[in-house]
């Protein structure tokens, strides 16, 4: 999956930022997805998602950076870990063995609320289990785009990484309906062609070492740069 791509998709399906208003999640565990960008997509990308009280922890690449499997040359070397209570979003460079942190923006009333054009999410009285957990299709509008979402309430709240501007229709019902998504697939039209797909792969309910929600002890920490030099640092190529 080339940079642009990636970046496209982040910005409308990762969990990176948590609102001040969440608590601790229901469910500890690890999450497994891929993120595809339409059925052309040769180059899927892998990412986990690691869950436990008040923290979540993200990885992105072929393999997350607390395991020991091999990267591919291409993956992205870094993890987001994120802190209900503190308020704060820390961000792994493995390849620096450097970490920042900043601040979580909190979630207002009008963040929730649809923009213009965007159709009310309505359920189709689909089911099917994804990963193992029943889950139940909402279909909607959003940014000029139809969206299918595949819906749980096992899995705790879903929270955008955008601010209130950035936020699309489809992140703001899920914040507000406490629901997770395992699958969400965006069309230009009704019936049209797949332009990008998110889905879980694997839900491992184990429990979390919490040093994986911690910078590890030999990272540096760094002064926060624009968003654009940080982002340079964690994506290869970029």
């Amino acid at each position: 999956m080339k940079t642009s791509r990636l970046f496209r998709l982040l910005g409308g399906l990762c969990l990176a930022v948590l609102t001040a208003a969440s608590t601790a999640f229901a469910f500890e565990g690890k999450v497994d997805m891929t993120l595809t960008n339409g059925p052309k997509d040769k180059d899927p990308m892998a990412m986990s998602y690691r869950m436990k009280g008040e923290k979540m922890r993200m990885d992105f690449g072929g393999a997350d950076s607390s395991s020991k499997k091999k990267k591919k040359k291409n993956d992205a070397a870094g993890a987001m870990i994120m802190d209900f209570k503190k308020k704060e979003m820390t961000m792994l460079i493995d390849e620096e063995k450097m970490y920042m942190v900043r601040e979580l923006p909190e979630l207002k009333p009008e963040d929730t609320k649809r923009k213009k054009g965007d159709e009310e999410f309505k359920p189709t009285g689909r089911k099917e289990k994804i990963a193992g957990v029943e889950a139940e299709e909402y279909v909607g509008k959003a940014d000029g785009r139809i969206v299918e979402v595949w819906v749980t309430k096992e899995m705790g709240r879903y929270v955008s990484q955008q601010g209130a501007e950035g936020k699309g229709g489809w992140e703001a019902f899920m914040e507000k309906e406490n629901m997770f998504p395992l699958r969400t697939i965006t069309r230009k039209k009704v019936g049209g062609p797949e332009e990008s797909r998110m889905e879980v792969t694997a839900i491992d309910r184990s429990k979390q070492d919490g040093k994986l929600f911690e910078p590890p002890s030999d990272y540096t920490k760094m002064e926060m740069p624009n968003m654009g030099d940080m982002l340079k640092g964690l994506i290869p190529g970029r």
